[in-house]
């Protein structure tokens, strides 16, 4: 994969968490953050991502962040 085609989705560190509620998986409410940290917000909260199962995650300016990631391991 070249460097500038790389996304987060397409990263290892990039871990999704899927709730559970009375024994049913909730896929739809899963959300996706960065294990190492490297998505950082501003107030030094992790970016945490929602939709990230279904296909209804639009391209966000944070994913570029991938093309220059030293963690990217895809």
């Amino acid at each position: 994969m070249k460097k500038q085609d790389r996304t987060c989705l397409d990263c290892f560190e990039l871990k999704a968490k899927i709730p559970v509620e009375n024994g049913k998986i909730l896929y739809a409410e899963a959300t996706a953050r960065c294990v190492k940290g490297w998505l950082e917000r501003s107030e030094g909260k992790d970016q945490v991502f929602k939709n990230v199962l279904y296909g209804r995650l639009k391209p966000r300016k944070a994913f570029d962040q991938a093309k220059r990631c030293d963690y990217f391991n895809g």
